[in-house]
């Protein structure tokens, strides 16, 4: 689904909530909706973040595997 058919499903969706939502229960459902999508982008952002982290610390951890041949002139030419 692209942006443009994305948006319009969104809107209309809504539209069909509103229309069976009295004015009190419109702004209950809008309240608790905000809050899932805020609650939904924390978990988001805190997955992103600690991914990209265990990502560094393996990279930290591990030694270059495409790069043996190279590491092994290096020892030899210490000697």
């Amino acid at each position: 689904m692209d942006s443009c058919s994305l948006s319009l499903a969104i809107a209309a969706l809504s539209s069909v909530i509103a229309s069976h939502l009295n004015d009190h229960e419109l702004v209950m459902a809008s309240l608790v909706l905000t809050q899932i999508g805020d609650t939904l982008s924390t978990i988001s952002a805190q997955r992103t973040c600690c991914s990209a982290r265990e990502q560094q610390k393996a990279l930290q951890a591990e030694p270059p595997a495409e790069f043996p041949a190279a590491a092994a002139t290096e020892t030899t030419a210490e000697k």
